[in-house]
């Protein structure tokens, strides 16, 4: 679990200073959508998901992502006093399908960005 956490932390800050600190500090462009100037947060996004190494590592840490939820999950239940061998199969269960459905999500939308700009 330390070294998934690690390289979920190590994701989590390559994501926020490509995508949040670019959206407040950096030089992002300006659109204009019906004569009001914003920045264009979806050009940055396309900039990042057109790169297949960008991709690749989004996808990656959202495998890796995947079995450090699948653990956390579980062992909440337990730090919590919560397992029991009636509800034990159920808890592995949802915490199975919570930990591919959420990082699946997020992992098509970079694939989906890469294969659009192809």
């Amino acid at each position: 679990m330390g070294i998934l956490g690690t390289f979920v932390f190590i994701f989590l800050v390559i994501h926020l200073r490509g995508f949040w600190y670019e959206m407040h500090w950096g030089g992002i462009p300006i659109a204009n959508y019906d004569g009001v100037k914003v920045k264009d947060l979806y050009a940055v996004v396309l900039e990042a998901y057109s790169q297949w190494w960008y991709v690749a590592l989004y996808v990656v840490s959202m495998i890796l992502l995947m079995f450090h939820l699948a653990h956390g999950f579980q062992s909440a239940f337990q730090t919590l006093g919560l397992n029991h061998p009636k509800y034990n199969p159920v808890i592995k269960a949802v915490g199975i399908a919570y930990a591919i459905i959420v990082p699946g999500a997020f992992a098509a939308i970079p694939i989906l960005m890469f294969i659009q700009t192809l």
